[in-house]
């Protein structure tokens, strides 16, 4: 071996052993950091009591973790120690079990980091009975019920939850209902889908539109068809309205093509080509309804009249 390519390989030696010496001393970092945090949140002073006070504290007394704790725990999980990640968090769950910001990192950690699918059903649940105000928080339940094919425990949690605002409340029979669709009990489904149209949310036209999902699949394309007319015309009301804060626009586009599919299955084939016509104004050149308007004139072309 010449000296220039032994010198070579011994420089290169040298690197990968600094590179692994810094990511143990990272990794040890943030293991310390989180021993510290831990260790400082179990000796924090709490608040004196008189002697003859024997009950622990109240839950929605105790403090959450420190964001220093969470911190160093995010460390942690994001470096891949997801084992010290979760033995920390437990330390805390321990001190504090209803630890809100404690709960949501060992339930990212059981959902996504190191899956235990049925840990992070547990949280979520635990979760949702705290505050069920986040329509984000039920969405993720909905994703983890349907991954650890719970579908039916997470449809029975539902119905005995109670909302933590009414503004909320349409989230959770829509939730069930997006449950029961998924494993084909479309008539259970349109039930729900039904009952979250009943409580008062200026959304409904998502509602509505999974409403028309089940509709479709039970093959009931004449409700499916009043079902998508109406999610079209409460998200373009929607979409107009002004004075919100924040204003995100609900898409009509997923509904507009579900509509010339139930427009076809109902054989509407005029219906079909006037809607495709009016969308292709502004998306000149979408193959998808270039080809609803292929079909709408082979339809008519062979006399299919639309049936009302």
């Amino acid at each position: 071996m010449s000296p220039r390519v032994r010198n070579t390989l011994i420089s290169l030696t040298i690197f990968i052993v600094l590179i692994l010496v810094f990511i143990l001393q990272s990794r040890s970092t943030a293991h310390d950091e989180v021993k510290t945090s831990v260790s400082a949140e179990r000796t924090k002073p709490t608040e004196q009591h008189s002697p003859d006070v024997h009950s622990p504290e109240p839950a929605e007394t105790r403090p959450d973790a420190t964001p220093s704790a969470i911190t160093a725990i995010r460390k942690l999980r994001d470096s891949g120690n997801f084992k010290d990640a979760e033995a920390a968090l437990i330390e805390l769950l321990a001190k504090n079990p209803d630890d809100t910001l404690a709960l949501r990192e060992l339930l990212i950690i059981y959902h996504t980091g190191a899956p235990n699918l049925g840990e992070a059903l547990n949280l979520e649940e635990k979760l949702l009975k705290q505050e069920a105000s986040n329509e984000a928080e039920f969405e993720r339940y909905r994703e983890i019920a349907q991954l650890a094919k719970k579908e039916d425990r997470a449809v029975e949690f539902l119905n005995q939850l109670e909302p933590a605002a009414q503004n909320i409340a349409f989230v959770i029979p829509k939730t069930a209902g997006q449950l029961l669709e998924s494993t084909g009990d479309y008539k259970k489904a349109i039930e729900k889908y039904r009952e979250a149209l009943n409580y008062p949310n200026e959304r409904s036209a998502l509602v509505y539109e999974h409403l028309a999902s089940a509709q479709i699949k039970a093959r009931h394309y004449a409700d499916a068809q009043l079902s998508l007319e109406k999610a079209i015309e409460d998200a373009n009301q929607y979409n107009t309205v002004d004075g919100r804060e924040v204003k995100m626009e609900i898409s009509t586009r997923n509904a507009e093509f579900q509509l010339l599919d139930v427009y076809l299955n109902r054989g509407q084939y005029q219906k079909v080509l006037d809607q495709a016509n009016q969308l292709l104004k502004t998306d000149h050149q979408n193959k998808d309804l270039q080809r609803f308007v292929e079909m709408a004139k082979m339809g008519l072309n062979r006399g299919k009249l639309p049936r009302n």
